[in-house]
């Protein structure tokens, strides 16, 4: 195995997994299966991205988050 065939492998796993997502109509998923870092991370972070792409909304800005929807708690 050469140094680059487990970065490979880790690309073509985030895109099966970004492509996975997108076909089910999935929020994007909370973690990668690697840990902080690993090299592969990156790779498998790269793959998911190209496979199952943010939303862009038409003023340029990605949509908002559940927490940036919920309002500000009263104390």
């Amino acid at each position: 195995m050469g140094p680059r065939e487990p970065l490979v492998r880790a690309l073509a796993e985030g895109n099966v997994a970004g492509r996975e997502d997108r076909a089910a109509g999935q929020p994007p998923r909370p973690a990668c299966p690697y840990p902080r870092g690993d090299l592969r991370r990156a790779a498998w972070t790269r793959g998911y991205i190209k496979a199952n792409p943010p939303t862009i909304h038409d003023d340029g800005m990605p949509p908002a988050t559940t927490a940036q929807k919920l309002p500000n708690p009263t104390p």
